[in-house]
């Protein structure tokens, strides 16, 4: 295949940035991982039929590739699914934000901090995927020893250090038509924020949706042309994560017509690398995964007028505690905070999609139980239940090592296995989910209490205000599967089984992994 005027502007670029090819011999097979964040398999599905993402399309439709869904597992979120794909364990991570009851900190899956205490921690125990590799815009570095562009290591606040690590970045300013393509998505998305913030008469909403799009299209462009840097030199394991279909479905919705236009743009990324692996001298197997679905959201404080912390403090009944949602937002660089065990009065609120954990400083080193809850609040999980905005309770028990409570009965656990479950119960959560939670339930870094938002018209309820039109579902909605497209036979083979979990799927990744 003949090399283009871009390939020729690249290679020339890398030789004066002096970008050395990868000392790996070129006969060892390579791998690429893209991950397209929080795509579902139905979104994915619609896509291809409305002809909005024809590169993986007709990837599917070759006879070397093969398509297929996973069961991401409770919770369904990015941190948690991609310390399986990485470390092969997310034991101890319960959600997008914690407290690790352990270290008694706040852990925030965008702080780059948390994260990287949190990856050190894993490394202890075991071996990191990327060994020998690289990773971009993932929150793991996992090991990434060539190029290391994650959340783990990333601190804008020490920029003179990282312009000689990644001096690569300056490549892209090479490409004049490709930085007009993603300046007129942004436009678009600007001239829809504006028209939706003087509708709503909300500048701050304008505010934090340009800048958080500005900041995730110009990194996912650079992220995308990195990687071609990487494969150029013939790094044999390199995996990216692209979370503009992600911060846009949160934004808009998981239909919206710009999100449908960030698809495309991803869709173009993913085309890119493609005809970057076909011309490259190292043969590379190529999986295309998401992490997790979306599922259409509702704010919680629009069902009722009254935010999650408020109908907390109701329940509790007691005008002493301090009762505060602790927010995804943790900037970059920004110090953990200590938690204060000390302080009997407090009450934190980690929120992520509609699913919250409810933490206790007084027993953030001995969690509560039902009983001892119901002692101390007696109004507090009636209070919660018969919220129309709440679906079910997940809680420690004294009876039984758990029970999960809605409005019309419960599930009782025993050892993480399902002991019993009350016959009123009408809509009974899948087998598979069921023993999902089981295990979840038995997880000593989740809250005193977890609360699922329930659905409504459709949507689920959203305890997370960043997040008003798409947001991370549980059990509760109809499960949004996230979905792998690969050609590795390996893989292949866990993926035509029909929806194994994500410890199947990913195991089968990690030893394709080990053979690079």
């Amino acid at each position: 295949m003949p090399i283009s005027v871009r390939d020729a502007l690249l290679s020339f670029a890398l030789r004066v940035l002096r970008l050395k090819s990868s000392e790996t011999p070129g006969e060892v097979p390579g791998l690429l991982l893209i991950q397209i964040d929080g795509l579902s398999y139905e979104i994915l599905q619609e896509a291809r039929e409305k002809g909005l993402c024809p590169f993986l399309d007709s990837l599917i439709q070759k006879n070397t590739f093969t398509v297929g869904k996973y069961f991401s597992g409770i919770p369904s979120s990015t941190i948690v699914v991609d310390a399986e794909l990485f470390y092969g364990t997310h034991e101890g991570i319960v959600s997008f934000t914690w407290i690790d009851r352990k270290a008694k900190k706040f852990r925030f899956g965008v702080n780059n901090v948390s994260i990287h205490a949190v990856e050190e921690e894993l490394k202890k125990t075991h071996t990191p995927l990327m060994s020998g590799g690289s990773s971009l815009m993932f929150a793991y570095g996992a090991g990434a020893s060539i190029l290391d562009l994650s959340s783990s290591e990333l601190d804008l606040h020490k920029i003179p250090q990282l312009i000689p690590k990644y001096r690569g970045i300056f490549v892209p300013l090479l490409n004049p038509i490709r930085f007009w393509k993603i300046f007129l998505v942004f436009l678009f998305s600007t001239i829809s924020s504006v028209a939706t913030s003087l509708f709503k008469r909300n500048f701050h909403y304008y505010r934090y949706t340009m800048i958080e799009l500005l900041i995730k299209i110009f990194l996912n462009d650079y992220a995308s042309v990195l990687t071609r840097i990487e494969i150029w030199r013939g790094t044999p394991k390199i995996a990216l994560n692209i979370c503009l279909y992600d911060h846009v479905s949160h934004v808009h919705g998981i239909r919206h017509h710009l999100t449908m236009q960030a698809l495309k743009l991803v869709d173009f990324y993913c085309r890119e690398l493609y005809l970057s692996l076909v011309r490259s001298k190292r043969k590379y197997s190529l999986i295309v995964l998401s992490d997790h679905g979306q599922a259409d959201a509702r704010l919680f404080r629009h069902i009722s007028g009254e935010s999650i912390d408020r109908v907390v403090a109701s329940g509790i009944g007691d005008d002493s505690y301090t009762v505060g949602v602790k927010h995804v937002g943790a900037t970059f660089g920004e110090k953990e905070i200590q938690a204060a065990p000390d302080d009997l009065k407090q009450v934190f609120i980690m929120a992520c999609g509609d699913t919250a954990q409810i933490y206790f400083s007084r027993s953030l080193d001995m969690p509560m139980n039902k009983e001892v809850l119901d002692a101390a609040f007696p109004k507090l999980i009636k209070t919660l239940l018969f919220h129309k905005g709440i679906g079910w309770i997940l809680v420690r028990s004294g009876t039984a090592d758990a029970s999960l409570l809605s409005r019309e009965g419960g599930v009782f656990f025993e050892n993480g296995k399902v002991k019993k479950i009350d016959k009123q119960i009408k809509n009974i959560p899948p087998e598979r989910i069921l023993d999902d939670l089981g295990r979840y339930s038995k997880e000593f870094n989740i809250g005193d209490l977890v609360i699922f938002g329930a659905v409504l018209d459709g949507k689920a309820a959203c305890f997370e205000e960043h997040e008003p039109h798409g947001a991370h579902a549980g059990f509760n909605a109809e499960e949004p599967w996230p979905f792998m497209i690969t050609n590795a036979p390996a893989v292949i083979k866990a993926l035509s089984k029909g929806e194994p979990s994500k410890e199947e799927l990913f195991r089968s990744v990690r030893s394709l992994v080990s053979q690079v």
